[in-house]
């Protein structure tokens, strides 16, 4: 019966009449409608995901997470100012150790028609040959130690021993409570399931672990949306990824990526806002990110080959650091090396894929575990250190192992080819090591500089013969990341001969024979000279200079310290003043074309930074010349060398002079060593290329990986030619 009250009454006028106390009854409950029954049943049905996913992958009690501290941060206040939600979300997360306030992704909002297409197909990859799979997507190689090795015959006997129990499990959740105690204990080998396949194994699990565990900060920050994690990953194959090719695009898409390594996602996304120009702020932020996703991962992380390409796209994109003792890019390199040998990308399966999907997965280990190669032998040659990656069977027989397949990448030809000269000046650094750090003479093991230069010059005419028709055969010839590549291959190719005749010239000047010579220095002002000009109107023109790795830049100026060398007055009687001024007008060329970088504005563009640098080593040089020059000229050119060395100003046609004929004295016409190719090539000091259109049939050579081609140079400790600059460089 419902109440009526009087305006003002504290009680209804019927309750006043009987006496009662005036209650009023709440409404009656009601039932709950169809969307609160399903928000509760996804509610309950997430909290038991999270419950088996904490069985499936729980947390290791030595675990060590690192966070980021914003306040810390080098940041500029503009930085600070555009992304302080991104920085105050950090700054939270920081604060809390909570995993279950860790907020959830949804890696299908990053998906498209590509990605559907390729996991429709049988994609199916077992964790051995021999094992069984029970999911879909689970690995095809295995990381197990080789069956001869000690380790190897331990895993075998405990996979054999848990088999016999039951059928291997790619996701093991524990069914009995033995294993249940099992999977809490962290012993080693002792514990059963230490060689069985974790949840990384299946790309499913792992996934959704991703998704509600390991979500990466540069999304949950609000850093990047997945608008622009779009942006950004076509930024990184228009750009990055043609000189360094680890990725594939058709299977790296930014779904793929997110839902199985948030490490390498946040590196491919911090190193392509480098060059995002709607969010120029958002580098310095992406950059911190990644750097603690791989400290993270290195401490913590799963070994899968993303986490080994994360690492090497680290190593070649650092940022350059003040001083040499801080530098970081070994460390990330090296952890590259070492992961691609513990995940066995050297071993081939012993059964072939026959579906696009395992034909790509293929490719991408072998594709990676080639740039551990040449990222060794570029480093560890620079350096004078013992290589880490071993030249094993895929590497001797590169092409036939990586080339031939139905999906191949367009970058891989040039890859190959750069395999086989770095295998061929690795030959002579090796031969060489013993002399170029001082423990043995030259005479001393018997070797004839003249003809181990010969026969390296030799080896390097084949392989460009073959490096040519392969490039030739290049399905993307006259796109701009072939013409770049083109361009770059036909410099490293310049700048091996300019190694060779460097520490060729090094031993001559060393035994005194300056004035007899008429191959090394000749050969060192016709291969710098070459490499500048390639840079000039090779790769510049391409507009990849903006987003070339640090090393390229250097190699450059490698090319430009021996050059500028040329000028020194010991020298001075293998050059007039024509020739002199010509080296000088050359490196000024190089310097305008690296000061017109279209944003002036950014101090920081590696262009920028290299044409001061260069810039300074010519005003020094030229400074030398100048006292130089006007001293009385007998100290200037001794008697003994009144003869100057030309070279020559049209195209190179010679034939290559065979060793006994190079020992004759300089005479007006001598010219550096030529190969069959270098009759295409004009003179290295005109301007190479004036009208050149990049297509196949151009003397410049395929290839990429610039980044580790740079940092070819034989180590120095000779103050002779290379360090002698009275602390100038």
């Amino acid at each position: 019966m419902k109440c009526s009250f009087d305006e003002g009454a504290a009680s209804c006028a019927r309750c006043t009449v009987n006496g009662h106390d005036c209650v009023v009854l709440g409404r009656k409950p009601r039932s709950p409608g169809l969307r609160e029954v399903l928000q509760k049943q996804i509610r309950e049905k997430d909290a038991r995901i999270d419950e088996l996913l904490s069985q499936m992958n729980p947390t290791p009690s030595l675990t060590t997470p690192l966070s980021i501290i914003p306040s810390r941060l080098a940041l500029t206040d503009s930085q600070r100012c555009t992304y302080r939600d991104a920085l105050a979300w950090l700054e939270k997360a920081q604060s809390s150790s909570k995993t279950d306030l860790r907020a959830k992704i949804d890696v299908s909002f990053l998906e498209d028609g590509s990605d559907s297409d390729l996991d429709s197909e049988d994609d199916k990859m077992s964790v051995d040959d021999d094992v069984p799979s029970t999911s879909r997507r689970s690995v095809r190689f295995s990381h197990l130690p080789g069956a001869a090795a000690p380790a190897g015959v331990l895993a075998a006997a405990a996979l054999e021993s848990n088999r016999g129990k039951s059928p291997m499990r790619v996701s093991p959740l524990p069914e009995e409570p033995e294993d249940s105690q099992d999977l809490k204990i962290e012993g080693g080998i002792g514990s059963k399931s230490y060689f069985q396949p974790g949840p990384s194994a299946n790309l499913d699990l792992r996934r959704l672990i991703i998704e509600r565990q390991a979500a990466p900060d540069i999304l949950l920050s609000g850093l990047v949306t997945y608008d622009d994690v779009e942006i950004l990953f076509d930024l990184y194959f228009k750009w990055i990824n043609p000189f360094i090719p680890v990725l594939d695009e058709n299977i790296h898409t930014p779904a793929a990526v997110l839902g199985r390594c948030p490490f390498l996602f946040t590196v491919v996304c911090a190193l392509a806002s480098r060059y995002y120009d709607a969010k120029p702020e958002m580098y310095g932020v992406a950059l911190h990110l990644a750097k603690a996703a791989a400290a993270n991962a290195f401490l913590d992380g799963w070994k899968t080959i993303e986490m080994c390409q994360a690492y090497i796209l680290l190593g070649a994109y650092i940022p350059p650091a003040r001083r040499w003792e801080e530098d970081r890019y070994w460390f990330f390199t090296g952890i590259a090396f070492r992961l691609g040998i513990e995940l066995n990308l050297n071993r081939m399966p012993k059964t072939m894929p026959t579906d696009e999907r395992g034909e790509r997965e293929l490719l991408n280990r072998l594709r990676t575990w080639i740039i551990c190669y040449i990222m060794d032998r570029c480093i560890c040659i620079n350096l004078g250190k013992p290589f880490m990656v071993p030249e094993d069977e895929i590497i001797r027989n590169a092409a036939n192992k990586f080339l031939g397949f139905k999906f191949q990448h367009p970058g891989d030809a040039y890859m190959v080819s750069l395999v086989e000269v770095l295998r061929i000046i690795t030959r002579f650094a090796e031969t060489l090591a013993p002399i170029m750090d001082g423990r043995q003479d030259i005479s001393s093991i018997g070797i004839d500089i003249n003809t181990m230069q010969k026969l390296i010059d030799d080896e390097l005419t084949a392989w460009k013969t073959v490096a040519v028709e392969r490039s030739e055969k290049e399905s993307n010839r006259g796109e701009p990341a072939h013409v770049m590549q083109t361009a770059l291959m036909h410099s490293v190719f310049q700048y091996c001969r300019l190694v060779i005749f460097s520490a060729g010239l090094q031993q001559v000047m060393k035994m005194g024979g300056l004035k007899d010579d008429n191959i090394f220095f000749a050969g060192c002002l016709q291969a710098s000279s070459s490499v500048l000009n390639l840079m000039i109107d090779g790769l510049i023109p391409t507009g990849f200079i903006r987003h070339c790795p640090e090393q390229v830049f250097s190699l450059t100026a490698f090319a430009t310290v021996v050059l500028l060398k040329s000028l020194r007055p010991e020298f001075a009687a293998k050059l007039d003043h024509n020739q002199e001024q010509r080296v000088i007008n050359l490196v000024e060329r190089l310097i305008s074309l690296l000061d017109e970088d279209p944003d002036r504005s950014d101090e920081q563009r590696i262009t920028r930074r290299y044409s001061r640098f260069v810039r300074h080593i010519l005003n020094a040089h030229v400074a030398d010349l100048e006292r130089s020059r006007a001293e009385p000229s007998s100290s200037a050119q001794p008697p003994s060398l009144e003869k100057k060395q030309q070279i020559p100003s049209e195209p190179a046609c010679a034939p290559k002079v065979e060793a006994t004929e190079r020992q004759a004295p300089p005479t007006f016409d001598v010219q550096p060593p030529i190969d069959p190719l270098a009759q295409c090539l004009p003179n290295a000091w005109d301007e190479l290329f004036p009208n050149q259109s990049f297509g196949p049939t151009s003397p410049l050579m395929a290839m990429t990986d610039m980044d580790y081609m740079s940092m070819l140079s034989l180590p120095d400790d000779d103050p002779l030619w290379f360090s002698n600059f009275n602390g100038r460089f």
